[in-house]
C-alpha cells in the first residue's frame, strides 16, 4: 500500500502480506486514518504518517470497511466473507459483533451508512448480504440500527449492489433507495421517517442500473438522483 501525494511522488510505503480488498478513511479523536481491508480476515488502521494504529484478525476475508458514528463516537465497521458485522472503536476494542448469517456461506457486499444521525431506532446502516453460497441470484438488504439489530430485511431483491440509505428531503430522517432489475424505488422507513419525501418507483430503464448519484443538482433542498443502466438487450431482426 502506498500513498501519493498530489505531484505523484510516493509520500509512504507499507508492506502488506496479503491482498487488499477494501480502503476507506475514518477520523478518530479529531485525527485522520486510513483503514484497509485483507483477504487474510486483518484490519490494519495507519495514521496519516504510515505508522500502524492497530491490527486485528476476523480470520475471514474482509470484504467492506465504512466509518460511522455510534451515540457520537467514530466507529470503523467491518463486514466479512462469511456474513460477520463488526464495530470497532477508536482503541480497536469490539463494540458489537453480529453474524448476520448463521451458516456463515453469504458474504457481505456493502456496507452503506445514513446521511443524517439517526435515532437508536432509526437504521444506521444498509448491509447488502449476497446469496447462499455466493451464487449470482439477487442478495438480500438488512437495514441495521446503531446496537446493530436488524431492524428491517428485504428479501432477495438487490440485483446490481447499489442499495443504500439516503436523505432525499435533508430532513435528517433516511429513506431507502432499492436498485434492482431495470428498477429504481424510493421507500420511506415509517414511523414518520418520510416526513416529505415521495415514495416512488421507476421501473422503465429496461436495463439493470450499474451506478447511482445522488446529489443535489440544483441546490434546492432535496436531492435528485441520477442512474446509469446498462445497455439493454436489442433483439435481432
Amino acid at each position: 500500500m502506498v500513498r501519493l501525494d498530489t505531484q505523484g511522488n510516493l509520500v509512504w510505503e507499507q508492506n502488506i502480506s496479503a491482498r487488499l480488498t477494501t480502503l476507506t478513511a475514518i477520523q478518530f479523536n479529531g485525527r485522520h486514518y486510513i483503514a484497509a481491508g485483507t483477504s487474510r480476515g486483518e484490519i490494519l488502521v495507519y495514521n496519516a504518517d504510515g505508522q500502524r494504529l492497530w491490527l486485528r484478525t476476523l480470520n475471514k476475508p474482509i470484504t467492506s470497511l465504512v466509518a460511522a458514528n455510534l451515540s457520537g463516537e467514530p466507529v470503523l465497521l467491518a463486514g466479512t466473507d462469511s456474513g460477520t458485522l463488526v464495530a470497532y472503536n477508536a482503541d480497536g476494542q469490539r463494540l458489537w459483533t453480529r453474524n448476520l448469517d448463521l451458516a456463515a456461506n453469504r458474504a457481505i457486499l456493502n456496507i452503506s451508512t445514513a446521511p443524517a444521525a439517526p435515532e437508536n431506532e432509526q437504521s444506521l446502516l444498509s448491509v447488502i448480504l449476497s446469496a447462499p453460497n455466493r451464487r449470482s441470484a439477487p442478495a438480500d438488504v438488512l437495514l441495521i440500527n446503531q446496537e446493530g439489530r436488524t431492524l428491517e430485511q428485504y428479501t432477495a431483491i438487490d440485483t446490481t449492489g447499489l442499495t443504500r440509505l439516503v436523505d432525499i428531503n435533508h430532513d435528517a430522517q433516511s429513506e431507502v433507495l432499492l436498485a434492482r432489475f431495470a428498477t429504481v424505488e424510493l421507500l420511506g422507513l415509517g414511523g414518520g421517517s418520510s416526513k416529505i419525501a415521495n415514495e416512488w418507483n421507476y421501473s422503465s430503464l429496461f436495463a439493470a442500473p450499474s451506478a447511482v448519484l445522488v446529489y443535489d443538482f440544483d441546490q434546492d433542498g432535496n436531492d435528485e438522483i441520477l442512474i446509469g443502466a446498462r445497455r439493454p438487450f436489442a433483439p435481432a431482426g
